[in-house]
């Protein structure tokens, strides 16, 4: 149950950082060499690329919030299930379905 408790834990900063829009402390989730895929975009690799990326799409939206439903985890994976609220520049909001896979 321990376990349990520090995935859970490790989620929820992992996005508070996203939702709070600091790109430094989310690459940190990462390891430097990993491979990371937003949406249908093309895989990228590292931090400086992810990086970049993630500020380049934090300027395309007013701010964002998630909130996790459900979790499922094996010896090397989790996978997680949730809806992300983005807040748009013009003010309005959308609320989309999410699952993420970390391996």
């Amino acid at each position: 149950m321990r376990y349990a408790d520090d995935l859970a834990n490790w989620l929820e900063q992992l996005f508070r950082t996203i939702d709070d829009n600091d790109v430094d402390a989310f690459v940190q989730f990462m390891t430097p060499d990993c491979l990371y895929r937003f949406g249908s975009t093309d895989p990228l690799e590292g931090h400086a690329a992810i990086h970049a990326a993630t500020v380049a799409f934090f300027e395309t939206i007013d701010g964002l919030s998630h909130t996790l439903h459900r979790t499922w985890q094996d010896e090397d994976s989790v996978v997680c299930e949730g809806s992300v609220t983005y807040r748009r520049l013009d003010g309005s909001e959308v609320t989309v379905p999410f699952c993420n896979v970390f391996v």
